[in-house]
């Protein structure tokens, strides 16, 4: 009996099914996103037929993550499915768009079991293609040689700026105090004072830096009606290092 797995990934578990050739659910499982995890997933594998020369084939939704170089360092066949392709084959089984982590996998190993061929990136890439003439070929091949090199120059110096940026903003008085505050390095820190400066009069009020930078909302009122909108007019630099600011914290 030929068996088919789905895995619904998420951050610090999964949820496994099995079907066979005909969709029934073989069995379903919960594992954790580690070694214990991979273990029993491996086992579930082995109970149900798999074996060197006929793995079972696993579907995820993700090409990346321990996971998925866990299982395909064991020399099974992965195909990451697009979740949009999974969100359309939901829709085959059911008209009121219930959605579950257990119900996810079942349509992942399903999609495997009508549709695998489809998924099969390797035999697309492997077979014959239509060429271009060999001088074309070795034009375009030039072409992207010299897009490649100017993208590691652009790498480079975008990393000896970073590096002269962070030597000069910690000679800084202000350095130490920027940089104290949660989630604030040495590059956050160097634009937030490029922006703002050093001038302590410069804003009278907290609320004027909060406009400044456009973390301060805009209220509008007319009679009964009060509409609070984002602030559009802002130094967008600052802004821009208020959200990579947030992100960290």
């Amino acid at each position: 009996m030929k068996v088919f797995c789905g895995i619904d990934w998420a951050e610090n578990h999964h949820d496994v099914a099995l079907v066979d050739e005909r969709g029934q659910l073989v069995v379903k499982s919960h594992i954790g996103d580690d070694a214990a995890g991979l273990a029993t997933l491996l086992t579930l594998l082995a109970e149900h037929g798999d074996n060197p020369t006929d793995p079972i084939p696993v579907a995820i939704e993700t090409s990346r993550g321990l996971l998925v170089a866990s299982v395909r360092a064991t020399g099974r066949p992965m195909y990451a499915i697009n979740p949009l392709a999974v969100s359309r084959d939901r829709e085959r089984h059911t008209v009121a768009r219930a959605k579950s982590d257990h119900a996810d996998a079942v349509v992942l190993a399903n999609i495997l079991r009508t549709d695998a061929d489809v998924h099969q990136l390797h035999t697309a890439f492997a077979g014959e293609q239509m060429r271009q003439l060999p001088r074309v070929e070795a034009a375009f091949g030039e072409q992207a040689r010299a897009l490649v090199l100017q993208l590691d120059a652009a790498c480079r110096a975008a990393e000896h700026l970073a590096a002269a940026t962070e030597e000069i903003f910690t000679e800084h008085p202000d350095a130490a105090i920027l940089t104290s505050f949660p989630g604030v390095g040495t590059q956050t820190g160097a634009r937030i004072l490029a922006e703002i400066g050093d001038d302590r009069s410069r804003f009278a009020e907290a609320r004027n830096l909060r406009a400044y930078a456009g973390s301060a909302p805009v209220t509008r009122a007319s009679g009964k009606s009060i509409v609070v909108m984002q602030r559009r007019i802002k130094n967008q630099r600052l802004a821009a290092a208020g959200y990579v600011w947030a992100g960290t914290v």
